[in-house]
């Protein structure tokens, strides 16, 4: 799968922007890009001193690659999420996820933006899955659900979002033919007691991504970057 994902990246000829948040999916795609001498710079979002800004800085430094960190002040998260939420987005975790999203999207100069949407889904990475653990048919099932909500709020929220600032968004991890090949793999490939994402784990090992970055526990973006906590005090006042 390590060369399915260097042809999917390869296809891009255009300088362009990644989101790092510093865990395994996203620093994958930087090394990725780093061994194929594309023209790409790291951005990483967050309040000052978050977890996301301190991982970020660590995986560009093992990486050796730039990074520009955009920091978010209370008050210009509490605009985003104000203007997030005007384009539509629906729930209040969808609009975390959002105002994250909008706030990288809103200071990256490029016009195309990599993340890494769609590894936690294929790869069977979200903690829900090892709970459930050893019921293989209920995660199968669970990864479907997963698979679908992904695809639901990629059109709902995150294509809002790009749309506006005129952006065009690629996910390598949500690439058909990566998809295609990701979902021959079972749970018991993916995950034991002790380790999710496995074959990404796998393919990370094979690019050469630093040991310390392979087992980077999973953190969401809105609770990397320091948001979810603010907005959740400031519901109230933000009447939602």
């Amino acid at each position: 799968m390590k060369e399915l994902l260097l042809r999917v990246i390869k296809q891009i000829n255009k300088p362009f922007a990644l989101l790092l948040s510093g865990g395994i999916d996203s620093s994958i795609l930087a090394q990725a890009c780093k061994l194929l001498n594309k023209d790409f710079t790291c951005y990483v979002t967050g309040l000052q001193g978050s977890h996301d800004i301190m991982r970020a800085e660590k995986a560009a430094g093992l990486i050796k690659i730039k990074l520009v960190k955009i920091i978010i002040t209370k008050q210009e998260l509490i605009n985003n999420y104000k203007s997030a939420n005007l384009l539509g987005v629906n729930g209040f975790v969808n609009q975390s996820i959002a105002t994250t999203l909008y706030s990288a999207l809103k200071a990256v100069k490029e016009n195309i933006v990599m993340t890494g949407q769609g590894a936690d889904e294929l790869f069977y990475g979200y903690k829900a899955f090892q709970c459930l653990l050893p019921d293989y048919k209920l995660i199968n099932k669970l990864r479907q659900e997963k698979l679908d909500e992904l695809r639901e709020s990629f059109i709902n929220r995150d294509l809002l979002i790009a749309d506006h600032f005129g952006k065009e968004l690629i996910n390598p991890y949500m690439k058909p033919e990566f998809v295609k090949e990701a979902s021959k793999l079972s749970a018991k490939d993916c995950l034991n007691k002790k380790q999710v994402k496995i074959p990404l784990r796998l393919i990370g090992k094979e690019l050469g991504l630093p040991e310390e970055l392979l087992n980077t526990p999973k953190k969401a973006m809105q609770y990397g970057s320091g948001f979810n906590k603010i907005l959740i005090k400031s519901r109230k006042s933000l009447n939602t």
